[in-house]
C-alpha cells in the first residue's frame, strides 16, 4: 500500500470516512486501530489482528501493540486474544451454519 499508493489503508479509511461525514469517534478508530490510543482504538486492533491470523490459519503471538492494549483494556494481551478468539470461532461456526 505505502509503496504504490504512499499512504495505507488506514489513511485512506480516514479520508473516505471524513468525506462521509462519519462521527469522529469511528475516524479515531478507523485511523488508529493498528496504533491503539485508547479502549475503543485498541479492541479493533485486537479483533483486527485476531480476524487477519484466524482466516489465515496462523498465530504468530502479540502484535507490536500488545503493550498498548494491555495498557487500556486492564488485562493481559494472552487473555484478551483467546477471548476474541473463542468469539471468533463461535461466530464464525453460527455463520457456516447458515450456509
Amino acid at each position: 500500500e505505502q509503496e504504490v499508493f504512499d499512504m495505507d489503508h488506514t489513511a485512506v479509511g480516514e479520508y473516505v470516512a471524513e468525506r462521509w461525514h462519519f462521527p469522529a469517534e469511528v475516524i479515531e478508530i478507523i485511523k488508529h486501530h493498528h496504533a491503539p490510543m485508547n479502549r475503543a482504538t485498541s479492541i479493533i486492533s485486537l479483533v483486527d489482528y485476531t480476524v487477519h491470523q484466524q482466516e489465515n490459519g496462523q498465530r504468530t503471538g502479540a502484535p507490536i501493540e500488545a503493550t498498548a492494549i494491555e495498557r487500556h483494556l486492564g488485562k493481559p494481551y494472552a487473555v484478551l486474544l483467546e477471548e476474541i478468539e473463542a468469539i471468533y470461532k463461535q461466530n464464525a461456526a453460527q455463520i457456516e451454519g447458515l450456509l
